[in-house]
């Protein structure tokens, strides 16, 4: 503690981005460059992006604001959303069970929809260890082994009930459980062709595109269910902006706090953690939207090149397992 207070910590800068560092800017990119694995994409155009389809992603909240007929800001419909009683859960076992439910109804009526190979491993809805509460986020998948003795596990934090929300279900099992990270990583495990590299082989803005990318796929019945899922785009989208604004334009804590607590969603404790994750993290925020967005324009030239069937896609840009985008 001593070295800390009295060595370490004045010498420490005061700034937050690597543009700060000796070819910092440079640095940057090539960690871009290496998390996307997409070459041709400047920095510029990604924070120009991301602005963008947070402007669009606002738009989409907007009509469902009208939709529920709520006069005021976007902020208090924001809040409004956030306390409103009937989208809270009652107790954990109500949670788990609707996680569960939306869980099944997902595998046994829209995959058959989606894709042609079913996968053999189940998925669990389990709740997140009590030991790492404090410490996980909302939600987060961990992969069955290889061997197919262990099955994939969707994990949900009940630290707090309160801050769970029921607009959260559909786009949450998309993205971790099925058709996103248990069936895409499911499929390479069982795939007995494939040599062991591919199937440790990790790109994550194809892994996490995917599951975002999948998020598109629901039914989202009600407005509110959309909206959920228009809320965990939008906090994507900011992260482009974020991201690239600390590391390469030179944004302070402030300013990019600011930036999120005027067009996000989230709660100010959970804007502190996102924004130490993207000091401490250069450029992975980025995986999950550019990832998104080059499954989305592959598939509009598979539309594009007269395609139909979207299983044929599907099956397409998942047969040889993990690859750079």
């Amino acid at each position: 503690i001593f070295f800390l207070i009295k060595e370490y910590i004045p010498k420490c800068r005061t700034s937050i981005g690597m543009i700060d560092l000796p070819n910092g800017k440079e640095k940057y990119e090539f960690l871009v460059k290496v998390i996307l694995t997409e070459h041709n994409i400047s920095v510029d155009y990604i924070h120009q992006f991301g602005l963008l389809e947070v402007e669009r992603i606002h738009k989409e909240m907007k009509k469902i604001q009208d939709i529920l007929q709520f006069k005021g800001t976007r902020k208090q419909f924001f809040n409004y959303m956030r306390t409103r009683n009937d989208l809270k859960f009652k107790s954990k076992k109500e949670l788990l069970s609707t996680y569960k439910t939306k869980l099944k109804y997902i595998e046994n009526n829209l995959m058959p929809t989606l894709f042609n190979t079913k996968i053999k491993s189940p998925c669990e809805v389990l709740p997140v260890p009590k030991y790492n509460e404090e410490f996980a986020s909302e939600a987060y998948y961990q992969e069955g082994d290889i061997d197919g003795k262990r099955p994939g596990r969707f994990f949900i934090n009940l630290k707090n009930i309160k801050e769970n929300s029921k607009i959260d279900v559909e786009a949450l099992i998309l993205h971790e459980a099925m058709p996103g990270h248990h069936y895409q990583l499911s499929l390479v495990n069982e795939h007995q062709d494939y040599p062991m590299f591919i199937k440790m082989y990790n790109v994550e803005s194809y892994l996490e595109g995917w599951a975002l990318y999948c998020e598109n796929l629901g039914e989202y019945e009600t407005p509110e269910d959309y909206f959920g899922k228009l809320v965990m785009e939008l906090l994507r989208a900011i992260r482009l902006v974020v991201d690239t604004g600390i590391h390469y334009y030179g944004w302070s804590y402030n300013k990019s706090y600011n930036y999120i607590v005027s067009n996000g969603y989230e709660t100010k404790k959970l804007i502190e953690s996102q924004l130490i994750r993207y000091i401490s993290l250069p450029s992975q925020a980025l995986a999950y939207k550019i990832g998104e967005k080059c499954f989305i324009d592959c598939l509009n030239k598979f539309l594009k090149d007269g395609g139909t069937d979207i299983r044929e896609f599907h099956s397409k840009v998942l047969e040889d397992g993990v690859m750079p985008l």
